[in-house]
């Protein structure tokens, strides 16, 4: 089933964080946006009257119908339905969860990686971006090399021009000056200035141009943490409250 939830923290008085969390027996899913740095915080249930139904053929055990059912597609055309429900309700926090290697027929009783999940996260944002028509986009990814991978897998104009490509660092340090830098970037920096090895992080010259004086009306963001630092949700909040306006939609993809 398709649940949309709304999500509320101590520090987003007054604030929704909306979330799609698609789960079926057996396929659990995780709790959308909360910044697990906060102490607290109040869960409410939107009540709804019907909920999606699950992609044909999503099974725990019979894995066969990936090979004809294009199941990845099927999860964006719900999503997509309950983005444009969420924005018009004037909801600007938002997450989309989940399992991510399901249309590659894993359920958790199969053996996957977060780079795997990191990977296929990213191809189905991409995918999703161009049916997001009439949003200016800036898609946020974890980090440099992230960015530079991704314009590596996917060359074409209409997924690389529906959006602008950068990361969680980029935008935090453009909007506001309290970035929190996640421990493994940071010592990869300092092996980086003592060796002298250039682009250990990424080649920063993929990512594209963004100014705070010209804001999007849409963060897309693609698993921060990336199964690891929490300094990357709390970069997040930061971005989101940072921005200079007040429409703009943060819809994380995790």
């Amino acid at each position: 089933m398709l649940v949309l939830k709304t999500f509320m923290t101590m520090s987003m008085t007054r604030e929704i964080a909306a979330a799609l969390c698609i789960a079926s027996l057996l396929v659990t899913p995780t709790i959308a946006f909360c910044p697990p740095h906060q102490a607290s915080y109040e869960m409410i249930t939107l009540g709804a009257s019907k909920l999606s139904d699950l992609p044909t053929g999503v099974s725990p055990f019979e894995k066969s119908w990936t090979k004809s059912v294009d199941v990845d597609s099927q999860l964006r055309k719900r999503a997509l339905s309950a983005f444009q429900a969420a924005k018009k309700d004037g909801i600007r926090l938002m997450e989309i969860d989940f399992p991510p290697l399901l249309g590659q027929g894993k359920t958790q009783f199969d053996d996957f990686d977060n780079i795997q999940e990191i990977n296929q996260n990213r191809d189905w944002c991409i995918e999703f971006m161009p049916s997001l028509t009439g949003e200016t986009i800036w898609f946020l990814l974890p980090d440099v090399k992230e960015v530079e991978m991704a314009k590596e897998e996917w060359t074409g104009q209409r997924y690389r021009q529906a959006a602008t490509f950068t990361t969680i660092e980029k935008v935090t340090a453009e909007y506001a000056s309290d970035y929190t830098k996640p421990w493994g970037a940071s010592v990869a920096a300092a092996v980086q200035s003592a060796t002298g090895a250039e682009n250990l992080l990424g080649n920063v010259g993929a990512l594209d141009t963004i100014s705070r004086d010209a804001p999007p009306t849409l963060h897309l963001i693609c698993q921060p943490g990336n199964g690891g630092p929490v300094e990357d949700w709390i970069n997040c909040e930061i971005l989101h409250n940072a921005c200079p306006s007040d429409s703009t939609i943060s819809l994380i993809v995790n």
